[in-house]
């Protein structure tokens, strides 16, 4: 059996990455009024249909970016188990650091640039 490479993950998230665009494109029929878009052969319905069924693909980014990490310190011989876990929490706080940085800009942000009554 064929071990999944790096450049298949790499293939597979470009995938998940077109998924994504599809879905926020086409999840439904009112996104943009003055845009005709052809949806042949299917139907409009069976076209904003496979557009939801698109949704999967941040589970799959997440899944196949996980794999690969895990892959990537699991092969290491010198890497113990709890080595592994302070890589892992590690690389989780420097992810939450940077949301954090993000999401308390874009509240400052809204707060002060919008009224929160004209929403």
């Amino acid at each position: 059996m064929k071990e999944f490479s790096k450049k298949d993950s790499t293939v597979a998230k470009g995938v998940a990455v077109l998924l994504l665009l599809f879905y926020h494109l086409f999840k439904d029929l009112i996104s943009y009024p003055d845009v005709t878009v052809s949806h042949r052969p299917f139907s409009a319905e069976t076209f904003v249909s496979m557009a939801e069924a698109a949704r999967v693909c941040v589970a799959m980014f997440v899944l196949i970016s996980a794999y690969g990490i895990a892959k990537t310190v699991l092969n290491d011989e010198t890497v113990d188990l709890l080595d592994a876990y302070k890589a892992a929490f590690k690389r989780f706080g420097k992810l939450m650091l940077n949301f954090f940085i993000l999401y308390v800009s874009v509240w400052v942000l809204w707060f002060w640039k919008f009224d929160i009554n004209s929403v």
